[in-house]
């Protein structure tokens, strides 16, 4: 699974949308079972090659949100829910405590300020409209 994850990362700039946020989700399982084995080396590549693309994630998740509140306003005829709520980041905390067990602070104050840059953990909402 990682060597199909890591193809997958290579070819990023290449996905549609919907396909960056299924690598997104696959990192994040192949995180939590990477973890279940005790294999702090592949945690801490997974974890961090998740941080490196969540401004792309971040962005293909709202154009997804976008998309379907369009979709819903066609099939509906009505006006959907416009509000796009930031989700928190799964490898944020794993991350932060792995940093900070190796005392490698800054690397933590670098993850955090470029997460939270990119609305990650925030627990801010934005409205999004489609044209």
């Amino acid at each position: 699974m990682i060597n199909a994850i890591r193809e997958q990362l290579s070819k990023i700039a290449f996905l549609d949308k919907d396909e960056i946020v299924t690598l997104h989700f696959s990192l994040l399982e192949e995180i939590k079972k990477q973890k279940a084995n005790n294999n702090q080396e592949n945690v801490i590549l997974l974890c961090e090659k998740s941080i490196a693309i969540s401004s792309i994630v971040m962005q293909a998740m709202k154009k997804r949100h976008i998309e379907g509140m369009d979709e819903y306003s066609r099939s509906t005829g009505t006006l959907s829910n416009n509000k796009f709520y930031y989700p928190n980041h799964y490898a944020l905390p794993i991350l932060s405590g792995i940093y900070k067990k190796n005392g490698e602070l800054s690397k933590l104050n670098e993850m955090n300020d470029k997460l939270l840059k990119e609305g990650w953990n925030t627990g801010k909402e934005e409205e999004l409209y489609f044209l």
